[in-house]
């Protein structure tokens, strides 16, 4: 299972560096890891709880947060949102 763990690890650490350079996924990478994933899971050799333990690894190890904290929206963006004039703000839609 270690071996298992990872080799994901590696996979999603790739992705995760690709995805900060290029500021896009790798399809390919992208179906590979849902496909190991879901091969662990089948197979008994992995937990969902595992598998959640291992993204949020990589992902602190490429981007310095976890993949939760990534995902919500900064506070500090907001109101740097809101301090642009509203005018201005709907020139851009």
């Amino acid at each position: 299972m270690d071996d298992y763990l990872h080799r994901l690890k590696e996979r999603l650490v790739f992705q995760y560096e690709h995805i900060k350079k290029h500021q896009s996924t790798d399809p390919i990478q992208e179906s590979a890891i849902k496909g190991y994933m879901e091969a662990g899971l089948v197979t008994g050799i992995t937990s969902t709880d595992m598998l959640k333990a291992v993204i949020d690894q990589a992902h602190k190890k490429v981007f310095g947060v976890s993949f939760e904290q990534r995902q919500e929206p900064s506070l500090e963006a907001d109101e740097a949102y809101y301090d642009i004039p509203t005018w201005i703000r709907k020139q851009g839609q």
